[in-house]
């Protein structure tokens, strides 16, 4: 799973219970990543609040640039 920072640069893990850490200034984020046959669900915290789940499963082979999150305020 990729993540990009605000910055422009990406971070990523690819092994099971991997974490990936972003910080940013701001009042809203949103993760746009690809999605997967081999990929599956993702755990998205923002600010040490309630993981929500992300599923970054496609039938299709890399569907690339997918907005799979957000939050503002």
């Amino acid at each position: 799973m990729i993540k990009y920072n605000a910055d422009g640069s990406y971070a990523y893990t690819n092994s099971a219970g991997g974490k990936v850490t972003v910080r940013f200034h701001g009042t809203g984020a949103d993760l746009i990543t690809n999605k997967d046959v081999s990929y599956g669900i993702a755990k998205v915290t923002l600010d040490g609040g309630t993981p929500t789940d992300v599923d970054l499963f496609s039938k299709t082979t890399n569907l690339a640039q997918s907005h799979v999150w957000s939050a503002s305020g």
